[in-house]
């Protein structure tokens, strides 16, 4: 019978990063939770490489980046979108995610990044603005930008022998009763909802804190959510 690793964020953080191999039993085939690689346009792209979608298919999120004043998420999108306004800006969640694959057992973790912030609720989109084709979500609470690139460092020295993670801040989106469309209305697709509507779903307890997933759930988890760039290190100001 297998058993499930220790929760792998634990620590001052919310996040100090500790995983157990040991906890699993050992098995012959090798299969990892590695996250899919997806080609993202940068910002300052060209006009032609960024409006890359078809005229039947909605806009896409083609590369997010959280801003250096912790507040708020930037969006840069495939094509201009239509008016946002009706449009429920908790449509889209963020979430710390974490993969961890050792020989056939694979494990991934969904965080809200209330563990970042300095509250201890749920982090909440408090509006939703749309420049062109670029969307920008501010949140309800502050988000230590240093928190976002310390995650990430965490995650990078679990690596050892046999063990294979990936990790990072991630954008998942599920359209509400008004979704994000085109001037077209082709609607903005689906991103990773399952962590959007574990939020609506719960009763706003603990379960909605996190979500666990295993086997093939797990190696897919981080194939579908819009990988989170967290913003330059600054320069220490003036003492």
């Amino acid at each position: 019978m297998s058993m499930a690793p220790p929760s792998p964020l634990t620590g001052a953080l919310g996040p100090i990063v500790a995983l157990t191999a040991c906890a699993l039993p050992s098995a012959d085939n090798r299969t990892t939770a590695t996250a899919h690689t997806r080609a993202v346009t940068p910002p300052g792209a060209s006009e032609a490489q960024r409006k890359s979608s078809s005229p039947h298919r909605g806009p896409m999120v083609i590369d997010a980046e959280l801003l250096g004043d912790g507040k708020h998420l930037r969006l840069y999108l495939s094509e201009p979108v239509a008016s946002t306004e009706g449009v429920d800006p908790n449509d889209f969640r963020l979430s710390m995610a974490l993969t961890y694959g050792y020989k056939r057992y694979s494990y991934a973790y969904y965080y809200d990044l209330q563990s970042l912030g300095e509250a201890d609720e749920l982090l909440n989109m408090r509006s939703l603005a749309a420049h062109e084709d670029t969307l920008e979500l501010e949140f309800d609470q502050f988000i230590d930008p240093a928190d976002c690139a310390e995650f990430q460092q965490e995650v990078r020295e679990l690596q050892e022998p046999g063990v294979r993670t990936d990790g990072g801040l991630f954008l998942h989106y599920a359209p509400g009763e008004r979704a994000i469309t085109d001037s077209d209305n082709n609607q903005m697709a689906a991103i990773a909802a399952d962590w959007v509507l574990h939020k609506r779903g719960g009763d706003g307890g603990d379960e909605a804190y996190e979500m666990t997933l295993e086997g093939p759930a797990a190696r897919r988890a981080l194939r579908d959510p819009i990988r989170v760039r967290c913003p330059p290190e600054l320069p220490p100001g003036p003492r």
